[in-house]
């Protein structure tokens, strides 16, 4: 039985994306070939991800996804400073944070985790940490160079801001081949949509 690896995502407005798209542009000349940035296509916002899933089990979870979204007002988020996973020194994950109505999305997220977890899925141990990747860093990068990496990334100019709506969740879709993942939505939740039963 075919197997799909999936999460759930807010999917970017264009203008949003081509912000970020700048901002790893203005970093990439200095950064060492090793860094992974993401591609503009896959830039977006997870809520969860939800691993390897079997081919039946894809329509239930978009319609726990519509009653997430069923009568859920639309809100406004807004691009926030950039960070590191786990922290500047040592960087594996460069990302840039969420500001805004960041509590509503929070409990859009446990909306999700709750409804999938009646699927099976389980939920989340660690606190969500609402983040957009924009680079991943290699093992083979030595120390020394991850720190640069850090640094630089920390002195690129950048002001956050950039406010975008949510307007409904997508199921993503990943593929992952030796170039990077390829990212294809499946199923899109907009607030206004009822729940099929």
């Amino acid at each position: 039985m075919e197997q799909l690896r999936l999460f759930v995502a807010v999917e970017l407005p264009p203008e949003t994306r081509e912000t970020l798209v700048a901002l790893q542009e203005d970093m990439r000349p200095q950064c060492d070939p090793g860094v992974r940035w993401t591609r503009p296509e896959g830039i977006h916002l997870t809520l969860k991800f939800l691993g390897e899933v079997a081919q039946p089990q894809v329509a239930p979870i978009e319609e726990a996804l519509g009653r997430v979204t069923w009568r859920q007002d639309a809100f406004k988020l807004s691009l926030g400073s950039t960070g590191f996973f786990p922290n500047s020194h040592r960087p594996r994950v460069l990302w840039v944070g969420i500001e805004g109505e960041a509590e509503r999305l929070k409990a859009l997220t446990r909306r999700v985790e709750d409804e999938l977890s009646l699927l099976g899925f389980p939920t989340e141990g660690r606190p969500f940490i609402p983040h957009i990747t924009l680079a991943r860093l290699g093992d083979r990068l030595r120390p020394a160079q991850r720190e640069v990496f850090g640094s630089v990334a920390q002195s690129v100019p950048w002001r956050p801001g950039h406010p975008f709506a949510v307007n409904g969740l997508s199921l993503m879709r990943s593929y992952l081949n030796p170039t990077g993942a390829i990212y294809t939505c499946l199923h899109q939740t907009p607030p206004a949509t009822a729940p099929s039963r």
